[in-house]
């Protein structure tokens, strides 16, 4: 699959950037799934996307420049609250029904916490979201420490050590419930999410100068962050071990990566980002001045250097761990200090900016289920379909996509539904009694067919999709967006 040149990466102009971010507002928690939330959702997708793909290409920052200038640093805290309460107190009472009646609103309202989650962690990177954040810094704070103690706790050990997926097309998928399909998919992205915390406490550690004394204290001492990180690194919740499989898996970009041999003692991306919070948090002066160290604090610290030990590389991979190495050397070796708080004065606790929300949550289940109907599920789909250029996202995609049939390596896809992939004309014929209906579906539900899949005919779908005769010594003309030959149209092709 061909890779876009930069130039082709930028779907969102500047002005349209600044218009998405500068109209983005704190919605309440009552109004969550409502259509005015769904308007909101598809523009912070279709900023986060466009985020990511700056980062990832090395180009301008539009998107985080322009959140800062308009200053919704705040909004998407706040907004990510909400989700977060929104999903423990709501989302446990409503998840079947709105699986039932609204599965891509349902899919959606999950998802909204780590784009929320995405888009701050690029904000985040520089260092004048720390004053843009204001007194809602202190609840971002309290916000990422809770998703390293989910990383440490053992509620993601049946998502971790999960087997392996085996590849399934729609027709597959329809067979499994959708409440089902729902809370498995809630399950990863809670694990998923987390590691984007990770990464965004990762860049706030590169700001520690910049916080105010009361937000660092709360950081260091109330929230203890660095016992959190130790044993984050030693229990890492990043690796598994599969029966019968020689190595370890990783978690890197979203997938989960084999590593055999001495790829064994190759730093993962998650563990380099909890090496990097804690080098800027005990090499900051201020840090070292105000960490009330205790007996147990030091013995949970001193524990790190048993990793210099284990992996020999690990200076050479990353060689700013030097100078956190012979600090705890020199931790192991020092006495326990006595009375720091008491020898630097009081500090005022810095406290949540953003009040706790709380309901009457049955009732507001009851109220909101009344919105979430097969009508609103058509609308966002049909606004997703809108907002998004479909061959800009597989720029996102973590690897190539494969084929329905023999889990090959494809490049084409079926033209109307855009969903199945496969290698070539002998699979796609082999897979089409089973695709035909599916493919229906997943038209109507974009919008495509009108209607309804239900009462479609077999007649009425083949004008839609055809397999046509391909002559395979050929070649074929390559147009953006479909391969053709002789003129007829075979499959969608992404580029």
């Amino acid at each position: 699959m061909a890779t876009r040149a930069a130039e082709d990466i930028q779907q969102l102009a500047p002005n349209i950037i600044e218009d998405l971010a500068s109209a983005l507002e704190q919605v309440p928690i009552d109004t969550y799934g409502d259509e005015q939330w769904v308007d909101q959702h598809v523009e912070l997708e279709r900023l986060s996307m466009q985020a990511t793909l700056n980062v990832r290409m090395g180009v301008a920052e539009t998107v985080s420049d322009a959140l800062l200038s308009f200053d919704k640093v705040p909004t998407l805290i706040h907004q990510l609250l909400v989700a977060r309460t929104w999903k423990r107190n709501v989302y446990p009472l409503v998840r079947k029904a709105i699986a039932k009646n609204a599965s891509i609103l349902a899919h959606a309202m999950i998802q909204h916490e780590a784009t929320l989650l995405n888009l701050l962690q690029t904000v985040l990177y520089k260092k004048e979201s720390i004053d843009k954040a204001g007194d809602a810094l202190v609840d971002l704070i309290d916000m990422l420490v809770t998703h390293l103690d989910y990383l440490n706790s053992g509620a993601l050990d049946a998502v971790k050590n999960a087997a392996p997926q085996k590849i399934q097309s729609p027709t597959d998928l329809l067979s499994v419930p959708e409440h089902e399909t729902l809370a498995e998919q809630s399950a990863k992205l809670e694990y998923e999410t987390a590691w984007t915390a990770l990464a965004a406490l990762c860049h706030l550690t590169h700001h520690l100068a910049q916080f105010p004394l009361a937000v660092l204290a709360r950081l260091i001492n109330t929230r203890d962050i660095l016992p959190s990180l130790v044993y984050l690194l030693e229990g890492k919740p990043w690796e598994r071990r599969l029966a019968g499989r020689a190595g370890v898996e990783r978690f890197e970009d979203g997938r989960w990566v084999a590593r055999t041999g001495e790829d064994v003692l190759l730093v993962a991306k998650p563990e380099a980002h909890a090496w990097m919070a804690v080098a800027n948090l005990v090499l900051d002066p201020e840090v070292q001045r105000r960490y009330e160290m205790t007996e147990h604090r030091r013995a949970t610290l001193i524990k790190l250097t048993a990793h210099f030990e284990r992996n020999t590389t690990l200076l050479t991979q990353l060689p700013f761990l030097e100078p956190v190495y012979r600090y705890l050397l020199h931790v192991q070796m020092a006495e326990v200090p006595a009375g720091v708080a008491a020898t630097l004065g009081v500090l005022v606790e810095a406290m949540p900016h953003f009040a706790p929300v709380t309901r009457d949550w049955p009732a507001l289940a009851t109220r909101q289920l009344a919105l979430w109907t097969p009508k609103a599920n058509r609308k966002l789909a049909d606004k997703l379909a809108r907002a998004y250029d479909w061959t800009w996202l597989e720029e996102l995609a973590p690897e190539p996509p494969k084929c329905a049939t023999c889990g090959q390596s494809a490049e084409h896809r079926c033209a109307k539904c855009r969903s199945e992939w496969y290698c070539g004309r002998a699979c796609q014929v082999k897979a089409w009694k089973a695709h035909k209906p599916v493919c229906a579906l997943l038209e109507a539900s974009a919008g495509l067919e009108k209607g309804g899949a239900g009462g479609a005919s077999g007649a009425k779908l083949s004008k839609y999709l055809k397999v046509a005769e391909v002559d395979q010594k050929q070649p074929a003309v390559r147009a953006r967006g479909s391969m053709m030959t002789d003129g007829a149209r075979i499959v969608e092709l992404v580029d």
